[in-house]
């Protein structure tokens, strides 16, 4: 992705897109952007990853990181076997997620941090 546009920041917005709520305070959509643009501020671009079914995955690497992200498009819950070098993984905001034993469900944007 060579760029991102969010058309309004100040809230509502035009049918509630701005980033921001009525009370211009910070909407979830905002926390998530906050998150994805510092957690991939140094990285790069790297390409699919089209090792699961229904999920959109894509790949990045920085210096000392190297990211999943990941996606139901359909926000359909969808179990994945973790790899075996994942460091950790965070759900859209930055939270950390607890898998179970080398299970994940993956359905809004998930982050595979894996080990370099």
């Amino acid at each position: 992705v060579a760029g991102s546009i969010w058309f309004l920041f100040e809230g509502p917005g035009w049918r509630f897109s701005g980033l921001l709520d009525e009370n211009q305070n910070p909407k979830p959509v905002y926390q998530g952007i906050d998150f994805l643009t510092t957690h991939l501020s140094n990285a790069q671009y790297v390409g699919v990853i089209d090792m699961f079914d229904s999920i959109e995955a894509y790949e990045f690497i920085s210096p000392d990181l190297r990211t999943w992200i990941l996606w139901s498009p359909d926000e359909i819950d969808t179990v994945i076997i973790i790899p075996k070098n994942t460091s950790k993984i965070l759900d859209k905001f930055g939270n950390e997620l607890t898998p179970e034993g080398n299970l994940i469900v993956v359905n809004s944007p998930t982050y595979i941090v894996l080990n370099r």
